[in-house]
């Protein structure tokens, strides 16, 4: 199919068809969505085609995700097997706090506020958080 003859119709048509008959998930499906529509800029900025005919095209909607977490024999178990290790604090911090390996392993003194039991991870440098942006975690 050529990039001009992509429609709106036709990629609901195939979502549908891949979603329904293939089990494909909604969050892939978002997936296809957003990088088809990048193409498809893409060849609108060099002038391959004229028009982005999947501007308003929406991806689907999903329902909120609930955290999951390890059980706390699990946790325990962990910590147990990491006792007596480099890893044991970095690994205790990451359980208890759900920073993320590179969180921890950025995490300088200035950035732990003894006072207001509270971490700050700062996006930049070393740590890059997954969602760009400095956050805070209550200890």
């Amino acid at each position: 199919m050529k990039l001009n003859q992509i429609t709106e119709k036709k990629l609901q048509e195939y979502l549908n068809h891949r979603i329904n008959d293939n089990g494909l998930s909604l969050s892939s499906a978002n997936r296809y969505i957003i990088t088809i529509k990048a193409w498809l800029n893409f060849a609108l900025r060099r002038r391959l085609i004229f028009e982005n005919s999947l501007r308003y095209f929406k991806g689907y909607k999903l329902g909120k995700r609930h955290p999951k977490y390890l059980p706390v024999e699990n946790i325990n178990k962990i910590i147990r097997a990491a006792q007596g290790t480099r890893l044991y604090y970095p690994i205790r911090t990451a359980l208890y706090t759900g920073m993320r390996v590179e969180e921890v392993y950025g995490l300088e003194w200035q950035d732990i506020d003894f006072g207001n039991s509270s971490i700050t991870i700062r996006h930049g440098g070393e740590v890059i958080t997954k969602s760009k942006k400095e956050r805070t975690i209550p200890l």
